[in-house]
């Protein structure tokens, strides 16, 4: 269903309707997060028409069944955008997006690992990090990754990709 949809917004049109019945299958084990990210991805016109929802329903699969990367991948579907389609009214997907995701009441649940150097979760993270260190040069695709790098690593490219540059400043509070 992913290649159907990918990249072809009249798909995607098709595939929206079943929208929630594949966030709903993901914890079903059959890793649909892949084809809620494509029906979603670059379509601004369905994000702009879903991301309240999806935004609040992700996030809730976050907190109440744990930090899988792959709530993180459909998160990715949202925040996918051109410099046209961002200016073109993605700008309150993404803020709807960062507001859920850095709120400090959904903080504790939501963010992994935003800490200071001199944190356990600094150090968990760099733990994690080491048993994935191969050779310089040699490449480590996602699946070699563990669940809770994946995790990090996605969430840190929804939070980039929503462009929140002071904001995470915050979260991460650098001194």
């Amino acid at each position: 269903v992913s290649m159907f949809v990918l990249e072809n917004p009249r798909n995607q049109a098709l595939a929206f309707n079943l929208l929630f019945f594949f966030v709903d299958r993901e914890d079903d084990g059959c890793h649909s997060a892949v084809v809620v990210k494509s029906i979603l991805e670059g379509n601004a016109d369905l994000n702009k028409k879903s991301h309240k929802r999806c935004t609040n329903e992700f996030a809730q699969k976050i907190v109440h069944k744990g930090r899988k990367p792959e709530y993180m991948e459909m998160f990715l579907g949202l925040t996918s955008s051109t410099a046209e389609s961002f200016d073109g009214g993605m700008r309150p997907v993404h803020n709807n997006i960062s507001r859920y995701l850095t709120s400090r009441e959904w903080q504790v649940r939501i963010l992994q690992w935003c800490c200071q150097i001199d944190s356990a979760g600094y150090t968990k993270r760099l733990a994690e990090m080491e048993k994935v260190a191969l050779e310089p040069g040699k490449y480590v695709s996602d699946e070699d990754l563990p669940p809770t790098l994946r995790y990090h690593i996605s969430l840190l490219e929804v939070l980039s990709s929503c462009s929140l540059g002071p904001k995470l400043q915050a979260i991460y509070q650098f001194d």
